[in-house]
């Protein structure tokens, strides 16, 4: 449940493109960067891959392939926390 919640609360982290794009982007050129939007196919491409390195062939340390994604989302959440500026705030 833990794992969940975690999961469900960085989810926001990767789904921040919306906003930023709102942002940064006037509406008339906001297609050109939703055409690149590809974190979702990277994950569900490279987690077939990764999975089976993790988990054990007897099953066992499954639980650290369903634990590290909501880990590595907080971490990028508090990356992007930390670097993102709007426009108005940003230096260039």
């Amino acid at each position: 449940m833990v794992a969940r919640f975690g999961l469900g609360l960085a989810s926001r982290a990767i789904f921040l493109h919306d906003e930023v794009i709102a942002e940064w982007f006037p509406q008339r050129q906001r297609g050109s960067p939703r055409r690149r939007e590809c974190e979702t196919n990277i994950g569900a491409v490279l987690a077939p891959l990764i999975v089976p390195l993790v988990v054990a062939a007897d099953g066992s340390h499954w639980q650290i392939a369903f634990c590290s994604p909501p880990c590595l989302a907080v971490l990028w959440l508090f990356g992007w926390w930390r670097m993102y500026r709007s426009p108005a705030e940003h230096r260039g």
